[in-house]
């Protein structure tokens, strides 16, 4: 609905409306993000060995974030099991210097 005391409106959209922008996302998707975090993995994954402990747990967590409905609880899981492992890992004197 347009006002007859405003010419300058119309029901019609702008022709501008509709075209592009050079101005970034300011937040990635949830797919770029799931996506960073598989690759990520998959370093860990080489770093500490596709058969080591870490290297297994990985492995599921990135075949959990590929399927298309994963029980949360599930995936929250096997993310703490990982920073188990990870915190198990660390030099003595790393983790001293956290808990300082």
């Amino acid at each position: 609905m347009t006002d007859r005391d405003k010419p300058e409106q119309t029901s019609v959209n702008d022709s501008g409306t509709g075209s592009g922008s050079d101005t970034p996302l300011t937040q990635q998707s949830s797919r770029d993000v799931l996506e960073q975090v598989r690759r990520d993995l998959i370093a860990l994954r080489v770093k500490h060995g596709a058969t080591s402990p870490i290297g297994c747990m990985c492995s599921n967590i990135i075949e959990l974030i590929q399927a298309p409905e994963v029980p949360k609880v599930f995936l929250e899981r096997q993310m703490a099991d990982l920073q188990r492992l990870l915190a198990a890992t660390e030099p003595a004197a790393s983790r001293a210097s956290h808990y300082s």
